[in-house]
């Protein structure tokens, strides 16, 4: 009796070297919330009362790459990421009228980034075909779509952004192993830490101080 429920457990387990084997390869497709952290000008804001607020709308994005997984040892691996990701942010400005009108401006930023992610990950221990796993890394990405070289339409509301961006990247996800291959849903944020404002002297770059990237990601990836 117990060798049959041994035996039966054994079946159930699928893929059952996959986690010996040095490297890994797959591709992962995702959806994300794009955003900017926006550092406000005080001195600007102080001498321009007309300008009440400068924000940023998180606006929907996707994402695709392949993946190169490094197998350290039972529950650490190392992954290098190459991925495209598209996205846009809008800036909108809000100016005083009169004591009670106001209007609004928008600046869109559309982007287009290769990005290259190197990412530790860290994951708990295999209960038959499943397992926690948490990821944190840097990342660097190239966008090639930047509008710093962009000629401004008079009175048009304009933000430039360069072309650069290096940040750090934190998350959590579940690998669940079928019998051909490994799914993984993954939550992820990624905060920009460097400045990617491009100051060109007009109200709407003048009223920010530093532009900052935030990306919440959900990715799916299958090994």
């Amino acid at each position: 009796m117990m060798l049959c429920v041994a035996l039966h457990s054994k079946a159930q387990r699928n893929l059952p070297s996959y986690d010996y084997k040095l490297l890994h390869y797959g591709f992962t497709v995702g959806f994300s919330s794009t955003n900017f952290k926006i550092n406000h000008d005080d001195k600007y804001f102080w001498h321009n009362d007309t300008l009440a607020s400068v924000i940023c709308k998180p606006q929907a994005g996707f994402n695709l790459g392949v993946l190169a997984d490094l197998h350290l040892g039972d529950h650490f691996d190392i992954r290098l990421i190459p991925s495209l990701h598209f996205a846009q942010r809008n800036i909108e400005y809000t100016f005083h009228t009169s004591p009670v009108d106001s209007i609004m401006a928008v600046a869109k930023i559309e982007s287009t980034y290769g990005e290259i992610p190197l990412i530790f990950k860290y994951k708990s221990d295999r209960i038959k075909n499943t397992r926690f796993y948490v990821v944190g890394g840097l990342v660097y990405s190239f966008d090639f779509t930047s509008n710093k070289a962009v000629a401004r339409k008079p009175g048009e509301a304009f933000v430039a952004v360069g072309t650069n961006n290096f940040g750090y990247q934190l998350g959590m996800g579940f690998d669940f192993y079928f019998p051909y291959f490994k799914f993984s849903p993954e939550i992820k944020l990624t905060n920009g830490i460097n400045n990617v404002l491009v100051k060109d002297g007009s109200l709407y770059s003048n009223a920010i101080s530093g532009l900052f990237s935030k990306i919440l990601q959900f990715n799916f990836y299958i090994e």
